[in-house]
């Protein structure tokens, strides 16, 4: 295992961190898996670095997390799935490739997650070289309805109007269903 870990340190407030090679990632995540018996992704995070992607997959261990980094180049980024292990890894595995443009070698569903599919493929907002007018259009495209939906009348001509919410405490104001 020490020729797959390439540094060891401890990152604010605390937390435990590995940095390993790319290829050596899974087997990691599988000797945690073998040495602990209550195990679970809480994120998996990227940053976009000068010729990298970094990825900290933030991994759960009993009451503690740690930190299992390690870094693809950006201009093929890529990298084994740990949701054949971990099966609440891929969906922030579907985000990385949305917002980052890192593609999951066998991850089960590599679906669209955070961006719409109206939103132009190889286009990642978390990179730094992204601009907002290049997809601008695309976003403004998107289906929003021009007009409110027509309003229906029950069997006495009344229209009955429902309030649903706030489910949220962020949320300015109900939703309205008439």
């Amino acid at each position: 295992m020490q020729d797959t870990i390439l540094k060891t340190e401890v990152l604010p407030p605390g937390t435990p961190a590995i940095r390993v090679k790319p290829e050596s990632l899974k087997k990691v995540v599988k000797e945690i898996l073998n040495q602990c018996s209550d195990v679970a992704v809480s994120a998996i995070t990227g940053v976009d670095l000068a010729n990298g992607i970094e990825l900290n997959y933030h991994i759960r261990l009993e009451d503690k997390i740690a930190t299992v980094r390690t870094e693809v180049p950006k201009d093929k980024p890529h990298i084994e799935t740990i949701a054949d292990i971990i099966p609440g890894a891929k969906f922030y595995e579907r985000e990385l490739y949305d917002l980052l443009g890192v593609s999951i070698d066998g991850n089960p569903d590599p679906s669209r997650l955070v961006l719409p599919e109206t939103f132009g493929y190889g286009e990642f907002p978390l990179r730094k070289e992204w601009k907002l007018g290049e997809a601008k259009e695309e976003i403004l495209e998107l289906n929003v309805p021009s007009s409110p939906p027509p309003q229906t009348q029950d069997s006495n001509g009344t229209i009955k109007e429902l309030v649903i919410g706030p489910q949220h405490p962020a949320l300015v104001e109900p939703e309205k269903f008439t």
